[in-house]
C-alpha cells in the first residue's frame, strides 16, 4: 500500500490531474481537492461533491478503456510522425 499512495502522490503532483478522494467508511466525507499555481482547496460540502462527481464521471464515461489507452498511447509513440519530431 505505501508503494500505491507514493505513486498516487506523484500522480497527484502533475499538473494535469485532479483527484476526487472516497472513503469505504459510511461516517466519512467524500473530499475534492483542487490545486492550482498559487492555491489549492478542500471541497467538502454535499453540492460540490456531486458537483465534480458528475463532472468526474462524465468524464469517465467519455474516455478510453485503460486497454485502448496503452495501446492508444503505444501506437502513438511508435508512430512514424513522432519519431520524426523526436
Amino acid at each position: 500500500m505505501r508503494a500505491q499512495l507514493g505513486r498516487i502522490q506523484e500522480i497527484a503532483a502533475l499538473p494535469n490531474v485532479t483527484l476526487l478522494l472516497q472513503f469505504p467508511e459510511p461516517g466519512d466525507t467524500a473530499i475534492v481537492y483542487i490545486e492550482d499555481q498559487t492555491t489549492s482547496q478542500y471541497l467538502e460540502t454535499p453540492a460540490d461533491i456531486e458537483r465534480y462527481t458528475l463532472v468526474f464521471d462524465h468524464l469517465r464515461a467519455s474516455a478510453l478503456s485503460p486497454e485502448r489507452s496503452t495501446a492508444f498511447i503505444g501506437q502513438i509513440a511508435t508512430s512514424p510522425e513522432r519519431s520524426q519530431r523526436d
